[in-house]
């Protein structure tokens, strides 16, 4: 099961590169959010992201916000924290 739904994702990344690559563009356009999106990984919450790039917390609220509305990441709720996580 694992093994087709790696072979459905690989094609659905091939199918929406162009797509996928305008998105981050369009979003990740300062060296703050891509480094904001790059440790968006699922593990790390608002807080935890704002201090490792070196910026304020509503600045990552705001750019994940962003980053979710443009379907570049997901966010989950884990112990009362957003633990956001890029989704390519």
């Amino acid at each position: 099961m694992l093994v087709k739904l790696d072979l459905i994702l690989s094609i659905l990344k091939i199918i929406g590169r162009n797509s996928i690559e305008e998105a981050k563009k369009s979003v990740v356009s300062t060296r703050t959010k891509e480094k904001i999106f790059e440790l968006c990984n699922g593990r790390r919450d608002l807080g935890d992201i704002a201090k490792i790039a070196g910026t304020s917390e509503e600045y990552v609220r705001l750019t994940v916000k962003e980053l979710e509305e443009a379907g570049l990441v997901t966010a989950r709720e884990a112990r009362n924290k957003r633990l956001p996580m890029k989704v390519i």
